[in-house]
């Protein structure tokens, strides 16, 4: 699944009309290849496993801080400026090794931050591309986005690549290898929060459920549940409902779940797991035996305690 293809081309003109009318107007998202989008939509089928415990998740949260607002200021730190997140990334970079490693760009498409890997022979790994949207990042989520994009996605992906000889795991399908992706990247997103209550992972769950059976503008009143600011409510249905053309249809993107869902497996196994083979390469939950067998004939770790 290519995810790019679910980036919906009008959606800073569409964001105008919804926030005009946010208890009617279901926005009509356009595409560059819509039957890419459409196929996309549908890879993953959203679950209701976990929705009671994310919705306890939720309401601990709010519960403690009052609302989302308050649980940012409080956990994610002081807004940033512009040049503030840059002198972050920069610092980084040089503290871990990955100075000329990663290519960063400001990238006004983008719905949150991301990074892309470097498919060709390049030196570079890949890129990453910040969002922004004013007051988007704060200082202790920027740190942990960071820990999310580089620590994880960039730091599996780049030891995968270069070990010799190359890991050879058994494929896995697509939720299952995401979930354990996802999961490890968002636990290591918290890892330097105050409270770690994994607050952002069990909404994007909660939404994707929703979204399967809801409208956007449905979608979006039930969100003012956990959610208090309409820009924030915006950007989350906009990530449960992308793929869709029509957003007063039920459905949307459900690959979101995988976060929340590969968290919680990850937990379960947690005494069992070595931290340090999880990132030497892109193993899953259901490929770890198999990759602690190899580390142990290459002669590194993988045992846990």
């Amino acid at each position: 699944m290519v995810i790019g293809a679910t980036s919906p081309l009008n959606i800073e003109s569409e964001r105008e009309k919804w926030l005009l009318n946010p208890d009617t107007y279901n926005p009509q998202f356009t595409y560059r290849d819509e039957d890419a989008a459409s196929r996309a939509a549908r890879t993953v089928q959203a679950s209701g496993a976990l929705v009671g415990l994310a919705q306890r998740v939720l309401e601990g949260v709010l519960g403690r801080y009052g609302s989302e607002s308050g649980y940012h200021q409080a956990v994610w730190g002081e807004v940033l400026t512009r040049g503030e997140a840059d002198e972050m990334v920069s610092d980084y970079l040089s503290d871990n090794g990955m100075k000329g490693l990663v290519r960063v760009v400001w990238s006004p498409k983008s719905l949150v931050t991301n990074f892309a890997h470097n498919t060709s022979r390049h030196n570079r790994a890949g890129t990453l591309r910040l969002v922004p949207r004013e007051g988007y990042y704060r200082r202790h989520r920027l740190l942990g986005l960071l820990d999310h994009e580089l620590g994880t996605h960039m730091t599996r992906a780049f030891n995968h690549r270069a070990s010799s000889p190359p890991w050879s795991l058994t494929k896995q399908g697509y939720f299952l290898s995401l979930a354990s992706e996802e999961g490890l990247a968002s636990l290591n997103t918290h890892q330097h929060l105050e409270d770690t209550s994994l607050f952002q992972p069990a909404l994007l769950y909660w939404s994707c459920f929703q979204a399967s059976s809801s409208s956007f503008c449905d979608l979006a009143r039930k969100m003012k549940k956990y959610v208090d600011d309409p820009n924030r409510i915006w950007l989350e249905c906009v990530r449960a409902k992308r793929g869709l053309s029509d957003t007063s249809l039920p459905g949307g993107l459900a690959k979101d779940q995988s976060t929340f869902d590969g968290i919680v497996r990850l937990l379960r196994f947690r005494r069992r797991l070595d931290p340090v083979l999880l990132h030497a390469c892109k193993v899953s939950l259901e490929t770890y035996e198999e990759a602690r067998r190899a580390a142990s004939r290459r002669g590194g770790g993988g045992g846990g305690p």
